[in-house]
């Protein structure tokens, strides 16, 4: 079956590009919220690594809903959700990180 080596991950890619849209929908979302909450300041760079961000923890949402035999529909919108929630994760992921290992820092 050679010309088969990397056709597989690229049909899966180009079949996850609309969840990945939806994760950056999200991640936008979030951003421009909290803007509005007065919570940040507009920055363009920050903006751009707020998405990337979205982007990524987006698909990887996804791919754990793939995985676990989920339609592309439910990973799509657990996409968005997870680039909404992007940043929160990353919180939860240090505070968590902090709390267990705080003391062998120290």
């Amino acid at each position: 079956m050679a010309g088969d080596d990397g056709g597989g991950l690229l049909q899966s890619m180009v079949v996850l590009l609309p969840t990945g849209a939806l994760a950056l929908i999200g991640g936008a979302v979030d951003y421009l919220y909290a803007l509005h909450m007065g919570r940040r300041e507009w920055s363009l760079v920050s903006f751009t690594v707020h998405l990337l961000f979205a982007a990524f923890i987006g698909y990887l949402v996804a791919m754990a809903a793939i995985g676990l035999g989920y339609s592309a529909e439910l990973a799509g919108a657990a996409a968005g959700a997870g680039g909404v929630g992007n940043v929160k994760l990353i919180d939860m992921a240090v505070i968590w990180w902090r709390k267990r290992y705080a003391h062998s820092c120290e």
